[in-house]
């Protein structure tokens, strides 16, 4: 039987998922980031045009922006289920490189993280008690969650450098997480590559082109899908008309907003309401993670 995965009203949320048959789930995206960590069975996950078949004591990483799709083989698939909400990610991991493992994607990077066997112990462990702390009641329990995520990206740090997109840490690789940051938390403001350049003083055509090579999207459309992820969560979360959500999204008026919604999500932001609100699931998107 497969377990739903509820609402993320917090910063972490974890959950432990086993499916007993065969699981298909089509191409489609989360307004959170997401870490898979398989304890049983295996699946394969096709992400843009690659494809990963994730074994146990093996984790896949995907980024609130990136569709995927998830088939789980014949047997029992058991997994645990990592979720951060990705306003809070540079609080939550603090270190540039850790949160590189989300938001930049320059052309070598996998998405999945091979870890030693004595890692991928640590991490199992750490899964554990991240959810032991989640369904605790004591004091601190939060914090100790939240202590326990930075630990476990640490450890996959520690074992597997390489898999993170810029280890080394350069000046350009922390320059592009600063304007990501500062998107993700002011993109329903007037945001512009000049602008941003100016205050970085960088050259807005170099500027242009590290951020593509470093992020894997165009600053315009990486703006872009920040706008129309908000614009999802608050479709589905709230009962907000069209034309406010079309503000509190950043987007300069509801014509505009509903012509780019259908162009990118492929229904207007009416259907979407209606369609994710008829399925169980997690924010923004009708259907569950892999």
């Amino acid at each position: 039987m497969e377990n739903r995965v509820r609402r993320i009203t917090e910063p972490v949320s974890i959950q432990y998922l086993e499916t007993d048959e065969h699981m298909q789930l089509e191409e489609h995206e989360h307004n959170y980031h997401e870490l898979v960590y398989v304890v049983q069975g295996s699946a394969r996950f096709m992400v843009k045009d690659r494809r990963y078949t994730v074994a146990p004591g093996q984790v896949i990483l995907l980024g609130n922006m990136e569709s995927h799709a998830v088939t789980a083989f014949s047997g029992k698939y058991c997994r645990y289920l990592l979720l951060l909400e990705p306003r809070c990610l540079s609080s939550l991991l603090e270190d540039t490189r850790l949160c590189a493992i989300y938001n930049q994607r320059p052309g070598h990077f996998r998405h999945r993280v091979d870890l030693s066997p004595s890692a991928s112990a640590d991490v199992l462990s750490l899964m554990g008690s991240i959810l032991r702390e989640q369904e605790s009641e004591k004091a601190f329990a939060g914090e100790a969650r939240i202590c326990l995520v930075k630990l476990l990206f640490i450890r996959i740090y520690q074992d597997q450098p390489q898999a993170f997109p810029f280890p080394e840490n350069s000046l350009m690789a922390k320059t592009i997480l600063q304007i990501q940051q500062h998107i993700d938390v002011h993109f329903e403001e007037e945001i512009t590559l000049k602008t941003l350049a100016g205050q970085k003083y960088m050259d807005m055509y170099h500027l242009s082109r590290g951020f593509k090579e470093i992020t894997g999207y165009s600053f315009r459309e990486y703006l872009l899908l920040k706008r129309l992820s908000r614009a999802k969560t608050l479709l589905f979360e709230t009962n907000s008309g069209i034309s406010s959500i079309c503000q509190q999204s950043g987007f300069g008026n509801t014509s505009n907003f509903i012509r780019t919604f259908r162009k990118y999500v492929g229904m207007t932001p009416g259907r979407y309401r209606r369609v994710s609100r008829d399925r169980p699931s997690a924010p923004g998107r009708p259907s569950a993670p892999g």
